[in-house]
């Protein structure tokens, strides 16, 4: 009786510790402000992406280059996919439209001064386009690379 009492105790106390350790899930980790950077034109081009709960606004490096919404995570597909509802945004028939993206996470060293250092690589399609990207190296797509600001 004894042997069995502290095998199960002792599974269990496996179970809670494995848990206890598991990764949090993106929507987590992927909060907060990002600064970012594309290659367009052979050109390194800085933006910045904040992500607040359900709200997104990102802001590129053009002026008329930015866009709010609200924002849903499938971290159930492979590669993972993000799809974004534009709230606003400087042209008025994006309004409403989607933005289709495929992203990874990749955790980055803790320093002092940012303790959640990492890199969300993020592939988007243009607003209304109904598919997400083919894949991270979708040449009709746009890739942006940020690191936690």
């Amino acid at each position: 009786m004894k042997i069995t009492w502290l095998t199960v105790v002792g599974a269990g106390w496996m179970l809670v510790s494995g848990c206890a350790s598991a990764p949090p899930p993106d929507s987590v980790t992927i909060q907060g402000s990002w600064l970012g950077q594309e290659v367009r034109n052979g050109r390194p081009l800085r933006s910045s992406l904040t992500l607040a709960g359900r709200e997104w606004e990102f802001r590129g490096a053009d002026l008329n280059d930015w866009c709010k919404g609200t924002y849903t995570l499938r971290e159930d597909t492979t590669p993972k996919q993000l799809t974004v509802v534009i709230t606003q945004c400087p042209r008025a028939q994006e309004v409403g439209e989607i933005i289709h993206a495929i992203y990874q996470v990749r955790p980055g060293p803790p320093t002092d001064q940012q303790p959640d250092q990492g890199t969300l690589i993020l592939t988007a399609n243009a607003p209304g386009n109904p598919q997400p990207p083919a894949g991270f190296g979708d040449r009709q797509a746009r890739q942006i690379v940020f690191v936690k600001d």
